[in-house]
């Protein structure tokens, strides 16, 4: 009976060596991706981020839950936006001026400004902004449909 078990412990212990080992060779072999590299670019016309974006809108200080943040930009800098909330949705529209290759609106209630990044064949606008009360908001987007 002593044979038994000594060969059912060791036959578990070189399955569960033999199962470690396959698990640890693949995680050895898994690629890590390469981290996205971004570049700025500077907008020359309205033309080259009209659009649909969208991303999350990010607050500072920060609230429960983020908003998601959707803008349309017209040939003419011209633009509508709609924030996203869980007690509902906020929006509104105005007119970009381009200011040393940046977006740029200010409104009574604040200012923000976009700037152009791209990598590889992949854009991003990068927003900020900071409203009258001293509230900063930022936000990643992607073009979207």
């Amino acid at each position: 009976m002593r044979r038994n078990v000594r060969a059912a412990v060791l036959t578990v212990l070189l399955v569960c060596m033999g199962l470690w080992s396959l698990a640890f060779q693949g995680c050895q072999s898994a690629e890590v991706a390469p981290k996205q590299q971004w570049s700025p670019q500077p907008i020359e016309s309205f033309g080259s981020v009209a659009g649909k974006w969208d991303g999350l809108l990010v607050r500072s200080p920060k609230v429960r839950g983020d908003d998601w943040l959707r803008v349309t930009i017209a040939d003419d800098g011209q633009y509508e936006f709609a924030s996203y909330r869980t007690v509902g949705m906020f929006s509104g529209r105005g007119q970009f001026t381009l200011t040393e290759g940046k977006l740029t609106v200010t409104t009574e209630r604040g200012t923000a400004t976009g700037s152009l990044y791209v990598s590889d064949n992949l854009r991003m606008l990068r927003m900020s902004g900071v409203m009258e009360d001293g509230t900063k908001y930022a936000a990643q987007l992607q073009p979207s449909q």
